[in-house]
C-alpha cells in the first residue's frame, strides 16, 4: 500500500502518483469488503486507509459507487440518516470473488453493533496486516453448522479468541445461558477462549463482577453443573479502548 508522509500531500503528487495510490485504496477497501464485510461505513474505511479526512473518504466511496463497485445506503434511528457502503456483485468480481451476497434485514442497532465489531478489526489489521486471521459471523454461519453461540467474530493469535462485544449488561439468566452456550463451543475446540469487549453502556468490571456471581451454568444436556475455576479461565474482560493494547501482548 501506498503510503503519504504527513508532510507530503496528495494535491502535490504526479497525476500517475495519485492514480496509483487510489487504485492501491481501491483494491484495499474491496478486499477488506469481500473478506465477509460485505458492508463498511466512511468512518471505518478512514480508519482503515490511516488518512485524516472523511471528506476524501466520502469522495473515494463516491467513485467505487460510480464504477458500480459499491452502493449506498441510508439508515435512520430517529435523527440524521447514516449513510452505508456495500460491496456489489461486480465489486465482488474486481477483486476476484465469485459469489453472491444478498444482505440481510438491517436496522440501525444492528449496523453500528457491527460497525464497532468491525472497527475491532481495522485496529487488528493495522497491528498485523495481511498476516491477520480474522473470520466474521456472517463467514461462520456461512460454514459452521455446529456452534451454541455464533459470536461477533474469532481473531487468531498464539491462540483464538471468540469476540463477544457488548454494550449493554446481561439478565442473570441471560449471562449464565450465553456463558453455557460460549462453553459449549469453547470445549469443542472452536476457539480457546472468549473475550468480551465492553462499551457504550456497560464497562469490563461490571460484567466481570456479575460473571463472578454465577455459580452454575447448563451442560449439554440442560443440567445444571458447577462453573470451575478452569472454565472461568476461559473468560477475559476488557473495555473496547483496551483492545488495541490486548491484542498487542496476547
Amino acid at each position: 500500500m501506498h503510503n503519504v508522509s504527513k508532510s507530503e500531500s496528495i494535491a502535490k503528487m504526479s497525476k500517475l502518483e495519485r492514480f496509483n495510490i487510489n487504485k492501491s485504496r481501491r483494491y484495499l477497501v474491496l478486499n477488506f469488503l469481500a473478506s465477509g464485510e460485505y458492508w463498511t461505513t466512511a468512518e471505518n474505511v478512514r480508519l482503515l486507509l490511516s488518512v485524516k479526512h472523511l471528506s476524501y473518504v466520502r469522495r473515494f466511496l463516491d467513485t467505487l459507487i460510480d464504477d458500480e463497485l459499491l452502493s449506498k445506503r441510508a439508515i435512520s434511528s430517529g435523527g440524521t440518516p447514516r449513510n452505508y457502503y456495500s460491496i456489489t456483485d461486480r465489486g465482488l468480481a474486481f477483486v476476484d470473488v465469485f459469489e453472491k451476497y444478498k444482505a440481510g434485514k438491517l436496522s440501525h442497532q444492528t449496523m453500528y453493533h457491527n460497525e464497532l465489531v468491525q472497527r475491532l478489526r481495522i485496529l487488528s489489521i493495522n497491528l498485523f496486516g495481511d498476516t491477520l486471521k480474522w473470520r466474521t459471523d456472517i463467514e461462520i454461519q456461512r460454514t459452521e453448522s455446529e456452534f451454541k453461540s455464533i459470536p461477533d467474530a474469532i481473531l487468531t493469535l498464539k491462540k483464538s479468541y471468540s469476540i463477544e462485544l457488548q454494550r449493554n449488561i446481561y439478565s442473570y439468566d441471560g449471562l449464565v445461558k450465553k456463558i453455557s452456550k460460549c462453553l459449549d463451543d469453547c470445549y469443542n475446540e472452536r476457539f480457546d477462549f472468549i473475550l468480551f469487549v465492553c462499551c457504550e453502556n456497560l464497562t469490563s468490571e461490571r460484567l466481570k463482577t456479575m460473571f463472578n456471581k454465577v455459580d452454575k451454568v447448563k451442560n449439554s444436556r440442560g443440567e445444571d453443573v458447577i462453573l470451575l475455576p478452569e472454565d472461568r479461565e476461559k473468560f477475559i474482560f476488557i473495555d473496547f479502548d483496551s483492545f488495541e493494547e490486548f491484542v498487542k501482548n496476547a
